[in-house]
């Protein structure tokens, strides 16, 4: 309106040097030429009549006048383009929006995606661990210092600059894909990987020649660098968001806010699983090559984990733009402070509006002696071990634990994840919202410490019996014609290859089939016994690429040559919903904590 008004002024040069200095706007002529075309005749010519007589007229009164008929007038098209809603729904609707997007992208997508970054990049469990935790290494890096500076500066541009860095993190982490080229698929050929081809000199390999474990170690590295960059970018969505909230909503409705942001947060991680379950259930390099027609439960089947990165990274840059352009307060907000301040219900900030290094250091000492505080981070220690390290693999261990294929994985983890852990935050908003003002903190910091304590079960979950283990030929159990092989339970592929020479999987029934470990494409065989691929189990017959017969190695009741079908044995799972149920529960418990932790944040020191 300042702008707007100095505009007609501007029309008015007799009356304007008066004007301006009366109402002490000397810098008038700086106005913004896009505010002239809200300008009309008859606005120029009241303000020229009332300016005829100049030392009758009260120039306040007509500052103000002109400010009551601009604020009727409407907005030309390019005023509105350039003009960001200072609706408080509005923002709060975009917060949370990417409050959901964090979710999927930090807590979704990785826990379905990890085991296929593992088969198409060779990577071991420490280096997939590597990866998951990398975003935090940059949050406990970045934190204490976006936090301090971020408070003293405009909170949204620190948001919207941090989701565009986001963004960048997100397509760097689906860049390796495009690095690596088309996925070679292992086929059913004869000799390697495929039916037994007799030749009198055993040429099986006993090196790991196509492992190239060792020669991607820039795919991982990558993959880290990425990590840490995403979580750099996250780290103001979760420090100063929850700031602005306290600075700019009523404090009876803070917990209410609150508990929306985190219930997106939480949303994001359900979500996530279920698109993550979709990009799966698309073959890693969209078309499949010609002659292949794999499923998501062939063995060999990678999805397309790339995809839910690229897209989700490019929605980050667009989010931040919108987000750089809202304003660093809500209308009314300083106003309703003051209010609470002067009423009790708030304890007055420092007026300062400096951030300096070396107030940092003392700041954290009065942290550490602070006994609700103490409590209050013990708890929160106890929430994120139990987060980041068993839920970014609880996909992986399901996998394997009770033998799902990572589409159908994807729809069972979303199906619990999500309800239970909205569940979970809408309770501790309901709880805290009961605690007076004056001694939330207090109440909110026992919560914690006593809910927390429920984390002790979780550990047990993994004891709960699920699928028999694998019982694969030379490794797990031997051959039937064999006493030698070596026993490992549950081995993977790249175990096998890493602990033992593929002399292990030799025996009488195979020894001139010429087959190699390298092509890794698991046959249940009609003992009940799982074989590498097609040549290891002896097999010289194959039909339509999805069983064979006179396997030489399945020796069965019935006949000496047994058959086999691509694929691993059932191996009788059980308990699946007695674990999600208890999962369940937990998941619930652990983030009804997440409204209470956070109010001990933000109200613990005023």
């Amino acid at each position: 309106y300042k702008n707007r008004f100095l505009g007609v002024i501007l029309s008015c040069k007799p009356c304007y040097t008066l004007v301006a200095q009366s109402i002490g706007m000397r810098r008038a002529l700086h106005v913004d030429s896009r505010y002239m075309s809200v300008l009309t005749p008859e606005y120029i010519s009241v303000v020229t009549n009332l300016t005829k007589n100049r030392h009758l007229v009260d120039y306040q009164h007509i500052y103000a006048w002109i400010l009551r008929q601009l604020s009727r007038a409407p907005k030309s098209p390019k005023l509105q383009f350039v003009s960001f809603p200072k609706n408080a729904v509005v923002i709060i609707i975009s917060m949370n929006f990417e409050s959901v997007m964090a979710g999927i992208s930090m807590n979704g997508l990785p826990v379905l995606i990890l085991p296929s970054i593992e088969k198409r990049f060779s990577l071991s469990g420490k280096e997939l661990g590597i990866i998951s935790a990398a975003n935090d290494v940059a949050a406990l890096i970045l934190v204490v210092f976006i936090s301090f500076y971020g408070d003293y500066g405009n909170k949204i541009k620190w948001v919207g600059g941090g989701a565009c860095v986001s963004g960048f993190g997100l397509l760097l982490f689906s860049l390796p894909h495009f690095m690596v080229g088309p996925y070679d698929v292992p086929d059913f050929q004869p000799g390697k990987g495929g039916i037994c081809v007799s030749s009198k000199n055993n040429s099986s390999s006993g090196s790991c020649d196509s492992n190239d474990s060792g020669a991607m170690w820039y795919y991982m590295l990558l993959f880290v660098i990425a990590q840490v960059i995403h979580g750099a970018g996250i780290c103001p969505l979760y420090s100063l968001v929850p700031a602005y909230l306290d600075e700019n909503v009523e404090p009876k409705q803070m917990p209410v806010y609150i508990g929306l942001f985190y219930l997106s947060a939480l949303l994001g991680p359900g979500v996530g699983i279920l698109i993550g379950g979709q990009f799966l259930s698309v073959f890693v390099d969209i078309d499949q090559p010609s002659g292949l027609n794999l499923t998501p439960k062939d063995s060999r089947w990678i999805g397309a984990w790339w995809l839910g990165f690229l897209v989700f990274g490019l929605l980050f840059f667009l989010l931040a733009i919108i987000i750089s352009g809202f304003p660093s307060s809500l209308p009314g907000a300083k106003e309703r402070r003051e209010k609470h301040i002067r009423e009790g219900n708030l304890n007055k900030k420092s007026d300062s509006n400096e951030a300096r290094l070396k107030e940092i250091f003392p700041g954290l000492k009065s942290l550490l002696m602070n006994w609700t505080l103490l409590f209050n981070t013990i708890g929160l220690s106890v929430e994120v071990i139990f987060i980041y390290s068993f839920v970014p693999f609880l996909g992986k261990i399901v996998q394997l634990k009770f033998g799902l294929d990572p589409v159908s994985n994807g729809y069972v983890l979303s199906a619990v994840m999500a309800p239970t852990m909205m569940a979970g935050v809408i309770l501790g908003a309901l709880v805290v919202r009961q605690f007076p003002i004056k001694s939330v903190c207090k109440r909110s910091a026992f919560y914690v410490v006593v809910s927390q304590s429920f984390a002790m079960i979780v550990p047990f979950l993994i004891l709960l019996p699920g699928c028999l283990n694998v019982n694969m030929a030379g490794v797990s159990t031997s051959y039937t014609d064999s006493s030698t092989a070596k026993t490992r339970i549950n081995s993977t592929h790249e175990q096998v290859m890493a602990t033992y020479s593929t002399d292990v999987l030799i025996s009488q029934c195979n020894v001139n089939c010429s087959c190699s470990i390298d092509h890794f494409t698991p046959v249940c065989g009609s003992d009940s016994i799982v074989y590498p691929n097609p040549c290891y189990a002896g097999c010289t017959a194959t039909y339509d690429n999805k069983s064979f017969g006179s396997c030489s190695c399945i020796v069965t009741d019935t006949s000496k040559s047994g058959t086999a079908r691509q694929g691993y044995c059932d191996r009788d799972c059980k308990n699946l919903a007695i674990f999600f149920v208890f999962i369940g529960i937990c998941l619930c418990v652990f983030f009804s904590c997440i409204v209470p932790l956070t109010t001990v944040v933000l109200r613990y020191n005023e």
